[in-house]
């Protein structure tokens, strides 16, 4: 058997240099996600919190574009299918060598616009998109966190959920604390609606909210808003 039939074809074209793609998904992210400042508390410089702004337009549409394609697929051919003007506007460009401290260099693409084009949200989130599109390393791109909406860079080319371990913490805190107030919930309507029950089966003077409040430690606001809310069955008859 020829075992030349069996070898691999060796590749053929150009590579990003490895060290520009994490440089160009590292800017990305940071036009992606909100901006942060640091306000300090009155009369207490040391204490501070912080404050994130609003998307800008710019950010919005770089946001939209990035949830578009994530959507596709991703499918690059889908995705401009679906939306052809922006296919007929990614075609402008310009590709810029990087020479390197070696015998061989790297060819970075980049987007721009037209010469008849204005400089808007619009155009500056495309030149973004297409950063992102072109990088070898797009795999990496991670977001929005399901916790604080942050996009971010994983470590791996695998789904994740959230931006940090402190994000994954806090969700995980309290989607279980969620869980247990709904819980308690459920039993107070339990035990309520066992007082009902009750009140109906004996003879009472008392009013039933009054006395299934003083059997059970719960509020007279509480009963009412439960029975408003369809929570619980008020007697539809009076006591034997």
């Amino acid at each position: 058997m020829d075992t030349r039939r069996l070898l691999k074809p060796r590749k053929i074209g150009y590579e990003a240099d490895p060290i520009l793609a994490k440089q160009n998904l590292n800017e990305l992210v940071r036009v992606l996600n909100k901006t942060k400042i640091k306000i300090a508390r009155a009369n207490d410089r040391h204490n501070s919190r912080v404050h994130r702004l609003e998307l800008s337009p710019h950010q919005t549409e770089l946001r939209r574009l990035i949830k578009k394609w994530m959507e596709s697929g991703p499918n690059l051919r889908r995705m401009f299918k679906q939306e052809p003007e922006l296919a007929d506007r990614t075609k402008n460009g310009r590709t810029i060598f990087w020479p390197t401290g070696t015998g061989r260099g790297y060819l970075d693409w980049e987007a721009y616009p037209s010469e008849s084009e204005p400089e808007s949200p619009e155009v500056l989130a495309l030149c973004d998109f297409m950063t992102l599109i072109t990088n070898p390393d797009w795999e990496l791109l991670g977001g929005p966190c399901v916790r604080c909406g942050d996009y971010y860079l994983k470590r791996a080319r695998r789904r994740t959920k959230y931006c940090s371990r402190k994000c994954s913490s806090k969700e995980t805190a309290i989607s279980s604390t969620r869980s247990w107030r709904a819980d308690q919930q459920e039993r107070k309507i339990s035990r309520a609606q066992e007082c009902i029950d009750e009140w109906c089966n004996v003879k009472r003077r008392e009013a039933w909210k009054t006395w299934v409040s003083r059997k059970t430690g719960f509020t007279d606001r509480w009963l009412t808003r439960a029975e408003h809310n369809g929570k619980i069955n008020p007697p539809s008859t009076p006591p034997k």
